[in-house]
């Protein structure tokens, strides 16, 4: 979730002055994957992009010195679906809603005019409620909250001398927090001025946490809007 983009108007890595970027987004995930809540019958949902009738926001922040940023990205979902059990035999609703923080650094090790790529390093925190409200059967509700270690890459290419492409990527948990949890993240960017660039782009996040009352092997996907606030 480290959106912050590499965009041209921080391209100049080289500059010691501090540049800062906000980005507010809005998300529109699909969810797809399995949840089990103790005991209770486990069920998988797989929703499409006609079914979303929520949306998730989140908000990226950066501050950069030459070669070296600091970067926040805060993120809020909730969202619903339905579901079945794993046999078929019993329908349900589910409800997962939380916020996912993330704080790491970026080390722009790769510069050239027209491209510029960063390795990344930090944290991310996971504060999850999951519900699920069998028909048939009582509801079952657990949250839980966790830290996964991550790494990866983040890579901004220019196209023209207003239009760019950003292509992100990170992978952690490995058993620390969640046994896995991974992104990916592709994005094109229109630089109307030096303080403003709009984004639209599409976000892949899949998690896999086990513990032993509550189980989520989920995928959030969907596209989203940005807007970057450069200062």
């Amino acid at each position: 979730m480290i959106i912050a983009a590499a965009s041209q108007a921080s391209a100049q890595s080289g500059d010691d002055d501090w540049r800062f970027r906000l980005t507010p987004n809005i998300w529109i995930p699909t969810l797809s994957g399995d949840l089990a809540i103790g005991r209770n019958e486990p069920v998988s949902t797989d929703t499409t992009l006609l079914d979303v009738l929520d949306i998730a926001a989140f908000v990226a922040g950066e501050a950069r010195k030459g070669d070296f940023g600091i970067l926040l990205d805060v993120n809020y979902v909730d969202l619903g679906s339905d579901a079945t059990s794993r046999n078929g035999n019993a329908s349900a609703e589910i409800g997962l809603n939380g916020v996912m923080l993330t704080l790491a650094g970026a080390w722009r090790f790769a510069e050239a005019p027209g491209y510029r790529v960063d390795a990344l390093g930090g944290l991310r925190y996971w504060n999850i409620e999951a519900d699920i409200d069998y028909q048939r059967l009582p509801s079952a509700s657990k949250s839980n909250d966790w830290v996964d270690p991550i790494i990866g890459l983040r890579a901004g290419f220019d196209l023209t001398d207003t239009i760019s492409v950003i292509a992100l990527g990170d992978i952690g948990g490995f058993g620390v927090g969640s046994d896995l949890q991974w992104e990916l993240l592709g994005r094109v960017n229109y630089q109307f001025d030096e303080t403003w660039t709009l984004g639209v782009g599409y976000r892949h996040v899949d998690v896999d946490f086990d513990d032993d009352k509550l189980v989520l092997d989920a995928a959030l996907s969907g596209p989203f809007l940005a807007l970057d606030i450069n200062f």
